[in-house]
């Protein structure tokens, strides 16, 4: 079922959120906000869809292609009443408020960034998940989700994006093929970018150049690593930024459908991960004050609907949080709120977290605060004041004194920090008169100030792109049918190879001489998820039922492999932390010795150690 790889890539990117797009008649439909709204939305939904089919145990291939089914009657019928309007001609605007060559480098470099961008994400397509929480955490939360089971072990972390991912594996069939679910990953930051050109097109503000330029630098420098790589912070710093691009982009006459969407752009952000409540406060604070603004022009009922609108919204799709707290409080799961709180941080104050955590970070602190310390200065321009005391500030604060263990939590400030920073930059070069130095330059340098008309290059007729673009989707689900075994394949040894190559090789070619017939201790936790090692549960790590698991951890006392050991047990893959430690050590080489157990290969750290029945 391959070929459901590209049908899954466009219901996870754009088609259930392009249909409520029509629906909610949002005006003012350019490509960008066209693809951007879509994109949010179709998360969001896919969530909630994903979410209540499981709990009603109804989350199957089925049900996912009746889902598919209905959304092409609704297409038809959107199509029927006329909503599914193509523009008579498509246009690539780079429009210029700039004189002289000197100064269109700006949005040439501006459309090198966002050409960039796209490249990044086509050289990364049918890349498999590698990094450590990716594959332990959020996919095999999906795996749970495909399996039609609600996952445990979840510490309390929302579920939008490996629901998502497990989309695309039921309309496959296949929990294997991580192709669709990977490929939406580096469109988070793409997408990001292309919010703060389309908001300079829209405003004609120098300022939303900064903020592309500002962005690239934060991802380039302080997280790259993370771009594609499936941990979930670009995602919820894209869903923040949805809600926050449609609040710069609808202003000041806000319909119920702009409201609306910066609503459930909010929570989806929450649903997402714990740092898109910053967004969801913001975002309910700013639809109060436009309650309160508007209140002459509001009647009493209206603003009851308005804000039961609101509470229904985010209960309805929130309760996960509370439906985990009870679980936490029965004992059926377990929060880790203390543990990253209070005990990663080593019993450091909170200036010392701060500065522990600037420390840490991928590349010199110095720019990053530098950046921050301009935003400062967007406290006095009134346009951003209140965006940089309510997100960018609460956002870099909230990482700096409680979750500064990690460097990737702070990647849900990066659009903030580029806005507020840019409004900073703008404020500062005003009071230095950057004006009348602009026109001295241009007096003594008159061949820089040669006036250059906006660029407006013309694609294809609206219908004909439409049409190749039906063509390419087409002949994509083909190709993909036709080498389906060869992509899947090609996923398989992907996935072969993650963790330590080497050692995955040397059991690979045990197991294809000898056969493994029974359980596996191990602290070797990348073995779980490893194609061909997968249990009758087809769940990895903990769940996995052809392993026990022991802890890769020296801060708490080892545990006796041999005291694990039972009938069907097959022998042992553990690493020199059990090995070569003295009491356990007393215990294994004599076993060795006798010929109860057998040294079968010592690769790197880790030893393979079979019992001899």
């Amino acid at each position: 079922m391959a070929a459901f790889a590209v049908v899954s890539f466009f219901q996870l990117t754009f088609i259930p959120g392009f249909i409520l797009f029509k629906f909610l008649r949002i005006k003012d439909n350019t490509p960008i906000k066209v693809i951007l709204y879509s994109f949010a939305f179709s998360l969001f939904i896919n969530y909630l869809i994903v979410y209540h089919l499981t709990l009603i145990g109804l989350y199957t291939p089925v049900s996912a292609y009746i889902i598919l089914a209905a959304e092409l009657i609704m297409i038809i019928y959107l199509a029927i009443k006329g909503r599914l309007k193509i523009e008579r001609s498509l246009h690539l605007k780079i429009p210029s408020g700039f004189k002289g060559l000197a100064q269109n480098i700006i949005p040439v470099s501006i459309l090198l960034i966002l050409a960039g961008s796209l490249y990044f994400f086509f050289s990364n397509l049918g890349n498999v998940f590698t990094h450590w929480d990716a594959v332990f955490s959020w996919n095999r939360w999906a795996i749970d989700w495909y399996l039609n089971d609600i996952p445990g072990l979840t510490n309390l972390y929302p579920q939008l994006i490996p629901a998502n991912w497990s989309l695309s594996y039921v309309l496959m069939q296949d929990n294997t093929l991580q192709f669709a679910a990977k490929s939406i990953m580096p469109l988070f930051p793409i997408l990001i970018l292309f919010a703060f050109y389309d908001l300079y097109l829209k405003k004609k503000n120098l300022t939303y150049i900064l903020s592309v330029l500002f962005f690239s630098a934060l991802c380039l420098l302080y997280s790259f690593p993370y771009i594609d790589s499936g941990y979930v912070d670009f995602a919820v710093a894209f869903l923040s930024m949805a809600a926050f691009y449609a609040i710069l982009r609808s202003g000041p006459d806000y319909s119920d459908a702009d409201k609306l969407a910066v609503l459930l752009f909010a929570t989806a952000a929450a649903v997402t991960k714990q740092a898109g409540f910053i967004i969801l406060v913001f975002s309910v604070i700013w639809l109060a004050w436009l309650m309160i603004k508007n209140r002459k022009t509001m009647n009493t009922r209206k603003i009851f609907s308005e804000i039961s609108i609101i509470i229904l919204i985010i209960l309805a799709s929130t309760y996960w949080y509370i439906i985990k707290l009870v679980d936490i409080a029965g004992g059926r799961d377990f929060s880790s709120l203390r543990f990253l709180f209070v005990d990663i941080h080593h019993d450091a104050n909170l200036l010392q977290r701060f500065i522990n955590g600037l420390e840490n970070l991928r590349a010199s602190p110095v720019f990053f605060l530098a950046l921050v310390a301009i935003s400062l200065f967007s406290l006095f321009n009134r346009r951003s004041r209140w965006f940089t005391i309510g997100l960018t500030l609460p956002s870099i604060v909230i990482w700096g004194l409680f979750f500064s263990y990690d460097d990737r939590n702070l990647i849900v400030s990066f659009p903030f920090l580029a806005y507020s920073a840019s409004y900073g930059i703008s404020y500062i070069l005003r009071i230095l008169r950057f004006g009348k130095l602009k026109e001295y330059f241009t007096s003594k340098f008159p061949g820089f100030s040669v006036r250059r008309p906006a660029v407006k290059i013309k694609l294809w007729p609206g219908r004909v792109l439409f049409l190749l673009c039906i063509i390419v989707i087409l002949g994509s689900i083909f190709l993909v049918g036709v080498f389906g075994n060869t992509i899947k394949q090609g996923q398989l040894e992907s996935q072969k190879a993650i963790g330590d190559q080497e050692l995955n090789q040397q059991i690979y070619d045990y197991m294809d001489e000898y056969g493994i017939d029974g359980k596996i201790i191990t602290d070797y936790y990348w073995i779980t998820v490893l194609p061909g090692f997968e249990g009758s549960s087809l769940k990895i790590f903990l769940e996995n039922d052809n392993f026990v698991i022991l802890s890769n951890s020296d801060s708490y006392k080892l545990v006796d492999p041999i005291s694990l050991v039972e009938e069907d047990t097959f022998g042992f893959l553990i690493s020199n932390m059990y090995f070569k430690d003295p009491m356990l050590k007393s215990k294994f080489d004599p076993k060795i010795r006798s010929g109860e157990y057998s040294l079968v290969f010592s690769s790197g750290r880790y030893n393979f150690i079979r019992i001899n029945n």
